[in-house]
């Protein structure tokens, strides 16, 4: 009976033993979580005590446009900032830093290829005929592109042809390459159709010791060998008949396709302009098209073409129609094939062979390049 008692007491001992560690242990595990959770899982910017911690590179912890700013390293602190703009998100990188080089470079381009326009206007005067001086005006942009020739007033009975040609050399808005241009290869148009009464256009490369036309004709070649010509476009004009609104050339074999191309792609731009058909009055309405050149020596199409190798244009425009549409029309043409060929001179310069001429010792400030179209 007593061991009984003795066996109650002891295990009432021990479940108060147990309740008193239990108890103890629950106040110990409230006192952890209250005391070390919230500061164990709390974020470092929520907690107001937090202060930035070195990082493995020595720095302080600052953030990466600080880093990526800096102007200097210190000799104890990593040197090489590529190393860390690798793994740093590309976003969190300053546009500014990314795009510094480029836009440098991009300034530097756009400076490169802006057009310094010079013009020299001067006249070339043939033996022993001073009234005919052929006067000229050569425009260098020093952006390349093709070396256009436009001649003017070789029939000086044909106005549009100088007016045209005198205004584009006052009004001269081309941003590349290089313009020759002559607005009266007869000096004494409108009052002669030609140097001394001769046809201008049959004299063409021309002779230094000849009759009038022929000097003006050779300083002409002259200028233009100095000047390396890559297309030649020589206007006249015509009334109604087979070769008005029309587009001459000469139809040598190894430039005729390229031709054919580019008075296409003219004609096809006039066309859809207003400055054809309804201007003609009684006439009517005429389209530009291609014609092929009378096959006469001396012209300007033909003789030109073989001195070269290069396309040669004569546009003519209808007579009957006003003049300030015939001028507007041979504007038109003109910056339309150069549009043309300025787009065949960028595919073509890397294999083209590229030569500075030189026009009364003033250097060309871009290149020419004869027979580089094919």
């Amino acid at each position: 009976m007593e061991q009984k008692q003795n066996d109650r007491k002891i295990k009432s001992n021990n479940v108060k033993r147990s309740l008193i560690i239990g108890a103890a242990a629950a106040l110990l595990m409230s006192v952890f979580i209250v005391l070390y959770v919230p500061v164990t899982f709390a974020k470092p910017e929520d907690t107001p005590s937090f202060e930035p911690q070195p990082d493995v590179f020595g720095y302080e912890a600052i953030d990466s446009r600080g880093l990526l700013n800096r102007d200097r390293v210190e000799d104890n602190k990593i040197n090489n900032l590529d190393i860390l703009k690798s793994d740093i998100p590309e976003d969190d990188i300053p546009e500014d830093s990314i795009n510094e080089e480029e836009d440098v470079k991009e300034t530097a381009a756009e400076e490169e290829q802006t057009p310094i326009v010079t013009r020299e206007t001067n006249s070339a005067v043939p033996d022993g005929f001073e009234k005919y001086a052929v006067t000229y005006h050569l425009f260098t942009t020093g952006i390349p592109g093709p070396n256009v020739a436009i001649i003017g007033g070789v029939h000086g009975s044909e106005r549009a042809g100088f007016e045209a040609a005198q205004y584009l050399a006052d009004n001269f808005d081309f941003t590349s390459g290089n313009f020759l241009i002559i607005p009266k290869a007869t000096a004494t148009a409108p009052n002669e159709w030609g140097p001394g009464g001769h046809n201008l256009n049959r004299q063409f490369p021309g002779d230094p010791g000849g009759n009038a036309a022929q000097r003006v004709a050779a300083v002409i070649t002259q200028l233009l060998d100095d000047f390396s010509p890559s297309v030649i476009i020589d206007f006249h004009e015509a009334y109604q008949d087979g070769f008005s609104n029309k587009i001459l050339y000469w139809p040598d074999h190894e430039t005729t396709p390229v031709k054919l191309e580019a008075i296409g792609f003219v004609s096809d731009a006039i066309n859809q302009t207003d400055l054809v058909g309804r201007h003609l009055g009684a006439y009517g309405g005429r389209d530009f098209g291609p014609a092929r050149s009378k096959l006469v020596p001396g012209t300007t199409t033909q003789e030109y073409t073989l001195r070269y190798n290069i396309p040669v244009f004569t546009t003519e425009t209808c007579m009957s129609n006003r003049l300030d549409v015939r001028v507007d029309q041979i504007v038109f043409i003109v910056n339309s094939m150069f549009e043309f060929f300025l787009n065949r001179y960028e595919m073509h310069t890397s294999e083209s062979n590229i030569r500075v001429r030189i026009v009364n010792s003033t250097p060309i400030a871009t290149t020419g390049v004869p027979g580089m179209i094919k």
